[in-house]
């Protein structure tokens, strides 16, 4: 995916963060903490324009999105 904010991606950042809700669910029953690393970056990783080779959007703001909608959703 290479913007999660983008309504094209809503089903699958829904289904993204239906497997985090499980997750996050065994680890709060098992005392565990638990640690997430983003995957937006850097490119060729990323989404990139072709020939070019520029990112199709600003890894630190998605990542930086992400850190803040995975605070809301399990602090």
């Amino acid at each position: 995916m290479s913007e999660p904010r983008a309504p094209e991606w809503e089903s699958a950042v829904k289904a993204h963060f239906g497997w985090w809700d499980s997750v996050v669910e065994a680890k709060k029953k098992e005392g565990k903490s638990l640690t997430v690393l983003t995957e937006f970056g850097p490119p060729d990783y990323m989404w990139t324009t072709p020939y070019t080779r520029q990112p199709l959007s600003n890894q630190w703001d998605i990542n930086v999105h992400m850190m803040n909608t995975f605070r809301k959703m399990y602090l």
